[in-house]
């Protein structure tokens, strides 16, 4: 997660996107591709290094896919929305580390939200729900968005969640959630 926020540091930002004359359009579509690279990257990690200590696995005989792919683990994808509210609280300006920092505090609302939501399952799809909730929305919000890209960056009119770049949230996610889940685990009540 710190590798990637490093690379982001050093990549661009919406402001410098909007007067590229790039469109939000392509932002949304590759936040949403790098949610679905997190599903995969974390069920690689999940798989080598097994279950966490405080989520045994739902059927300890089952497969893995059902580990990854249920009707708990798709509550937790609900979590989600705490990264849109996050992000729409925190993030103001175009500011580089304003949008990590707040893509890691959705990261941590989102592991508290789904450590809630998701019940005992393992938190493999928890990892994609801050950047597939916020792909999301940078979707719908390219798709609603009258104004040139270049007009509503200038104009601060951009939501939140749309002045982050992809890799923003990504390390946003690798970071926060891993940080949230490690501060709920004193919540749990099997202890």
């Amino acid at each position: 997660g710190f590798g990637v926020a490093v690379v982001s540091m050093r990549s661009g930002t919406i402001l410098d996107a909007a007067f590229d004359g790039d469109t939000l359009l392509p932002i949304a579509l590759e936040t949403l591709g790098w949610g679905v690279a997190m599903v995969a990257m974390a069920a690689l990690v999940f798989r080598v290094s097994g279950p966490l200590v405080d989520f045994p696995p739902k059927e300890p005989k089952g497969s893995f896919l059902h580990e990854i792919f249920n009707a708990d683990a798709a509550r937790g994808l609900l979590s989600g929305v705490a990264a849109l509210v996050a992000m729409w609280l925190i993030a103001r300006t175009e500011m580089k580390g304003q949008a990590v920092g707040a893509a890691i505090c959705a990261g941590v609302a989102v592991a508290f939200a789904g450590r809630r939501l998701q019940g005992a399952s393992q938190p493999i799809l928890l990892f994609a729900a801050p950047v597939l909730a916020i792909g999301l929305a940078q979707l719908v919000t390219a798709l609603t968005l009258r104004a040139p890209l270049v007009q509503a960056v200038v104009g601060r009119s951009l939501p939140g969640w749309s002045m982050a770049m992809p890799l923003d949230v990504v390390a946003g996610a690798l970071i926060g959630i891993p940080i949230g889940l490690g501060w709920t685990r004193s919540t749990t009540d099997d202890e």
